[in-house]
């Protein structure tokens, strides 16, 4: 008789099958904004395909020559926005070149949304997060508080002021259907309906 599996092997199973299909779905998105197919998709099970699997994992090990990690975080990044699916607006500035890999985004970890009591300078909210025990998010983990909760997408505005770009910060936004990845200036005030992704200290 088969052993039963616990809870928390459920559960891992569970949580590797969700982060297989995120990344398999952002590849797939990015092959066909290149103008690929699936079936392009399909060479990875090749030998030549492995050559290009063996680059990807020294890009997550961090043993990869410079200027070849920057020739695959453009690949990556373009992999998870486009998992994202923002349907309506993407901000054509939001590229690997301005904003580069960060290694604390190699790191899978909770990101919350943060609200403010009031309006408030960049100053401000970078000082509020501090007491909270909070470092605000990167670009990257932007990306994944709007992947792993899609029941906020129809109604958010959620900025990450750990990446900035020519004085500005990405932020997700989502009213109804529409769904926006774009950037916003951090010299102007954050009104109350702003929310901030977050990470624990």
């Amino acid at each position: 008789m088969a052993k039963q599996r616990s809870a928390a092997e459920r559960s891992a199973i569970v949580g590797a099958a969700g982060m297989m299909s995120a990344v398999w779905l952002a590849l797939q998105a990015a092959v066909r904004q290149l103008g690929g197919k699936d079936e392009d998709l399909y060479r990875l099970n090749t030998p030549e395909g492995q050559t290009i699997i063996d680059k990807m994992a020294e890009l997550v090990v961090g043993t990869v020559l410079a200027p070849l990690t920057q020739v695959a975080w453009n690949l990556v990044l373009n992999w998870i926005i486009g998992a994202c699916r923002f349907v309506t607006y993407m901000h054509p500035d939001i590229t690997a070149e301005h904003f580069p890999l960060q290694l604390r985004d190699l790191t899978i970890k909770e990101v919350i949304d943060v609200a403010i009591p009031r309006s408030m300078s960049t100053p401000d909210v970078l000082k509020f997060l501090d007491e909270k025990g909070l470092r605000p998010a990167t670009l990257v983990e932007l990306l994944w508080w709007w992947l792993t909760n899609p029941a906020k997408q129809s109604n958010c505005l959620v900025v990450a002021l750990g990446s900035v770009w020519d004085g500005r910060a990405p932020c997700v936004c989502g009213g109804g259907v529409d769904r926006y990845l774009d950037l916003l200036a951090l010299a102007l005030d954050w009104s109350a309906n702003c929310t901030f992704a977050a990470v624990r200290k």
